[in-house]
């Protein structure tokens, strides 16, 4: 029998709050919407009439790892939004 290993894992999290304005951090630095260093991001909170909040991108996956980086920070931002915000 073949024993399997446990497989480490790289987590990514977002925070939303209520703000009267939109930036968002992560490790590529703070903008407000801006297509060039958080596209997706700036994207989805515009496609979706957000209103005004900070977004806080933290994550343990290398960005242009080509590992899914950009993806997972939109779907952690959808989650703390719809948690904190009626989408």
């Amino acid at each position: 029998m073949r024993r399997l290993r446990p497989q480490p894992t790289s987590r990514t999290t977002a925070t939303v709050a209520e703000s009267d304005q939109t930036t968002i951090t992560s490790s590529l630095g703070t903008t407000g919407i801006d297509y060039t260093v958080h596209p997706y991001i700036s994207r989805c909170i515009e496609s979706l009439s957000v209103p005004a909040v900070p977004i806080k991108i933290d994550s343990e996956i290398p960005v242009g790892s080509g590992l899914g980086s950009s993806a997972a920070a939109v779907i952690a931002m959808l989650g703390a939004l719809n948690a904190e915000v009626v989408l």
